[in-house]
């Protein structure tokens, strides 16, 4: 295994990991964190950016795929934020504000998408919780207290709190929403709750292995999550266990519900395909490295590694294309006619008609995440080459990058 890899094996650990399983309490406490400095919403001056971005990996289905074209030129490090690195994951977007948590208030910051100007929203003022979802005029955050803590659905619009439901440890950065029911799990506990989006009520529970179950993949009757070596299809309406897989290696990509195949990666290089009564589709390897991302577009599979991109066809896992070679590809979204890659510390946009970059920007630091894509911009959060130690009750340092067309 690399050093690359390892930091990419850490890098994907850490995606588990919200705000105090990290750093202790330290950065989670009850008290709310003045934001006086921020720019009223009403002064708000820059363009409206198309395109949002609630949850980790953007839709219920883990597809990343989205329907805004991307940036179609050049691009250029617009502006960056530093952010608290023990909440990892893709940044989250509504109404052209970028939501994440800042360090030196540790608590929700919203950021103007093309300025990236601190803007006072009722959410940045409600609550010291980390987002797990945004949108539909709700926000869904974890605030931690001591070993166990709080989830709360507050109106990003008027900053009142909808609901809480209180849980026993904590709850990782990556919930899933869709028709009418939170999906969250647990960090180091091993359970997935569905939660009643009205009232926040436990509407079922799935004890999984005594690890940290990957982020859902769901649908109006199913839902999909990697624990351990398993991949695991569940009940919508009451959590029952509807089948199971043990896969060859254990999950690197979280599960992928598209068309009525379920798909996922592992640390083996290969990606497996079922259908959605998990019987096996197809599997095929791409490489002796892991497939750290999926994403899907119209009928072709992305998969990426540390060594590049393969294209497979949805329905047989026929091999189409590789592009991208030797380089990391751990992150991918389809967004127009480019995918958008984050691998190592390059951002690449490669088109589709000749699996060309069109154009990579170089960082100067590794990547965590993403890529976060709307019409004119790309987002994503890095942390210092090298520094992949977690020191208790100090926030890691890490940066959000804007790459907005030139």
């Amino acid at each position: 295994m690399t050093d690359q890899e390892v930091n990419i094996h850490r890098r994907t650990a850490l995606r588990r990991v919200g705000c105090a399983a990290l750093v202790g309490t330290a950065g989670c406490t009850d008290r709310l964190v003045d934001h006086s400095d921020d720019r009223p919403g009403s002064e708000r001056t820059a363009g409206h950016m198309d395109g949002d971005w609630p949850m980790e990996h953007n839709d219920p289905t883990n597809s990343r795929a989205v329907s805004v074209a991307g940036p179609t030129g050049d691009v250029d490090v617009r502006w960056t934020r530093e952010v608290d690195a023990t909440l990892t994951g893709d940044p989250m977007v509504a109404n052209s504000l970028v939501y994440h948590s800042t360090p030196e208030s540790e608590t929700i910051t919203a950021f103007e998408a093309a300025t990236g100007d601190r803007i006072a929203t009722a959410l940045t003022g409600a609550t010291n919780g980390s987002p797990l979802y945004i949108a539909h005029n709700v926000g869904l955050v974890f605030e931690a207290n001591g070993t166990g803590g709080i989830v709360r659905a507050i109106d990003i619009e008027t900053g009142e709190e909808q609901w809480q439901e209180s849980f026993s440890t904590h709850i990782a950065p990556m919930a899933n929403y869709a028709n009418g029911r939170f999906y969250v799990g647990t960090l180091f506990g091993g359970e997935l709750y569905a939660l009643d989006e009205q009232n926040g009520t436990v509407l079922w529970t799935y004890e999984t292995a005594d690890t940290t179950p990957g982020a859902p993949a769901a649908d109006g009757n199913l839902v999909v999550v990697t624990t351990g070596e398993l991949l695991v299809g569940l009940s919508t309406a009451t959590g029952e266990r509807l089948w199971s897989v043990r896969l060859d290696g254990e999950p690197a990509a979280d599960p992928v519900l598209v068309s009525g195949t379920v798909l996922v990666g592992d640390d083996a290089g290969t990606v497996h395909a079922f259908d959605r009564s998990g019987t096996p589709k197809w599997h095929r390897t791409v490489s002796n490295r892991a497939v750290y991302s999926l994403a899907v577009e119209a009928s072709t599979v992305y998969a990426g590694t540390t060594a590049g991109v393969w294209g497979l066809d949805l329905d047989s896992g026929e091999h189409l294309v590789t592009a991208h070679e030797n380089n990391a590809a751990e992150g991918i979204t389809a967004a127009g006619d480019r995918l958008y890659i984050a691998g190592g510390s390059r951002v690449t946009a490669l088109s589709y008609s000749s699996f060309e970059p069109d154009w990579t920007l170089e960082l100067d630091a590794l990547l965590r995440d993403g890529p976060t894509v709307l019409d004119s911009g790309v987002y994503v959060t890095t942390r210092p080459t090298g520094n992949e130690s977690v020191a208790n009750d100090v926030p890691i340092p890490a940066t959000l990058h804007a790459l907005v067309e030139a």
